[in-house]
């Protein structure tokens, strides 16, 4: 065989096994599997809007104290680089108190043991389980429960207090006992309250928390975050009571018929001013907060702080004494001189806000509600921020095997928020309603899904069905691109193998005729060799 054949045979069969790879490469997203499952079918608006599921949904309202962000469990970030500060906490956060945009964040998602921070989260789950005036009645569990030498304020067995009295001894004095016998009125039980503030937690937003306690003490399972104690201090200090008994520098309880003694409670906060421990950490613009330490814990601290409007936070976390104050004011400095708040008039107006919900939610009624202006870097312009709209319509058109008639109105909630530096910086928020007839597609595939529910008795609910019927689908359209995938290759390696035998056959008849004249040549020579012979004979 010729070199030049054989470079041609080679050719082809490249070319046959690079198609035969091609059409494999097309087809195998085709036919990876043939189960399609329903989840697989989701749009990209479905699985990005995270803030916006149906998780975290609360009441019908969209949870709007949770801040995305792309910040790993590890690593410092801050909205103004050049002039953050150098903390020793291992963890860290500077809030703002309106909005929740992140101004620093240092290891913000990392676990930490939190200590008696956690107390911040006992008091906003109590207070909003009961009424001040409720009597709290100590059990011999709330009393000798504690560990020995832990902070209390002395309570015994069977005496009471009031709510407000309680949520005053576990603020300033961080009185463990005092915690335990609130959790046990509120909750039933230490473990059932637990569970309120776990679902609390979940509520405002925390994923890295679990509480199995109402007062910090150590526990492996007990745990939290930077980020998510910031989120529950911004629910605490929004309720006007708690941000004033944490503020609180000391309080009296007076003797009862039920608890005979005089008690003073002072403030363990040193950064309060007029602090009776001392004024050294004093910080003029601190509203309240609450302290931490164990051992394991190490110091944890949250404070809140106001300057000219602006109201911040600062979680601190594993720290060591005193750096959980010179770190706190560290941050609150940071953050009160180097940025500033814009008002959402000087970046979007009315007639954009209008037409940015109209054009999202065509024939929605709307209601804007609260405004929270953007806080940025003092040198950054309007243009440098940017504006997206998020939504959730609410599931208020299915009740059970009632639905609703066509005219009456369904409706969700929405929040248009503001980002710079890929972090949000403040929010508008606002509900809206529409007509059932005016509904998305996905909520008449709900009504459609519900009502079928109803009529396919005994073949399992809706969602199964079309659950089923999704794979259903898949298999057969698998099949299919199977059966072209095989037939496609079969096509590729037939080709090629008629394109190599046809080279075969013809390089053979070359050999044949090679070989033909071959012999005729030598004929020829042989005859002229036998004629010159005669003729020199």
């Amino acid at each position: 065989m010729k070199l030049k054949h054989f470079k041609t045979i080679k050719r082809l069969g490249v070319v046959a096994l690079a198609g035969t790879m091609m059409a494999a490469c097309f087809c195998a997203p085709l036919t990876g599997c043939f189960y399609v499952d329903a989840a697989s079918t989701e749009t990209v608006s479905e699985t990005e809007e995270t803030v916006l599921s149906e998780e975290d949904e609360v009441g019908g309202e969209l949870n709007l104290s949770e801040v995305t962000t792309d910040l790993s469990s590890s690593g410092i970030w801050s909205m103004d680089a050049h002039n953050a500060p150098a903390l020793t906490a291992e963890g860290a956060i500077l809030m703002d108190a309106d909005t929740g945009a992140i101004l620093y964040a240092k290891n913000i998602n990392t676990e930490y043991y939190p200590a008696s921070i956690t107390k911040l989260l006992t008091c906003l789950v109590a207070i909003e389980n009961s009424d001040l005036s409720e009597t709290v009645e100590f059990s011999t569990n709330a009393v000798f429960g504690i560990e020995r030498n832990s902070s209390n304020i002395g309570i015994d067995v069977g005496e009471t207090l009031t709510m407000e009295e309680s949520l005053y001894a576990i603020l300033l004095a961080s009185a463990n006992e005092v915690a335990v016998a609130v959790a046990e009125h509120v909750g039933g039980s230490t473990e059932a309250f637990a569970a309120m503030m776990n679902a609390k937690a979940k509520e405002l937003g925390c994923t890295h928390s679990n509480f199995v306690n109402p007062n910090g003490l150590p526990n492996d399972a007990h745990y939290t975050s930077a980020h998510d104690m910031a989120l529950i201090a911004k629910a605490f200090f929004a309720n006007d009571t708690l941000a004033m008994i944490s503020g609180t520098t000391s309080y009296h309880i007076y003797a009862t018929s039920t608890q005979p003694d005089e008690i003073d409670l002072m403030n363990h906060h040193r950064m309060l001013p007029g602090c009776l421990y001392g004024t050294k950490y004093n910080y003029d613009y601190t509203i309240g907060g609450k302290t931490g330490y164990t051992d394991v814990a190490r110091q944890t601290l949250v404070t809140c702080a106001e300057k000219d409007g602006m109201r911040l936070i600062v979680v601190v976390m594993k720290d060591e004494t005193p750096s959980h104050y010179t770190d706190t004011k560290a941050l609150f400095e940071y953050g009160f001189n180097n940025f500033k708040t814009i008002s959402t008039d000087e970046l979007i107006s009315a007639e954009d806000i209008d037409r940015l919900i109209t054009t999202t939610l065509p024939g929605v009624n709307y209601t804007l509600g609260e405004i929270h202006d953007v806080i940025v870097p003092d040198d950054v312009t309007a243009d440098e921020i940017s504006t997206d709209i998020e939504y959730e319509e609410v599931d208020n058109i299915v009740q059970g095997a009632d639905v609703v008639n066509a005219g009456e109105l369904a409706g969700g909630s929405g929040v248009i928020r503001f980002y710079y530096n890929n972090m949000e910086a403040g929010n508008i928020t606002f509900s809206f309603t529409r007509p059932v007839t005016q509904l998305s597609e996905q909520a008449t595939t709900a009504i459609e899904e519900a009502q079928s529910e109803f009529v396919a008795i005994g073949e399992g609910t809706a969602e199964e069905a079309e659950k089923e019927k999704i794979n259903v689908v898949g298999i057969l359209l698998g099949i299919v691109k199977t059966i072209l995938l095989i037939v496609l290759i079969v096509a590729v390696s037939v080709g090629g193998f008629f394109a190599v035998r046809y080279l075969y056959h013809n390089n053979e008849k070359a050999k044949r005729r090679e070989e033909v004249m071959r012999r005729a040549r030598a004929r020829r020579a042989q005859q002229t060799f036998l004629e010159d012979l005669e003729e020199t004979s």
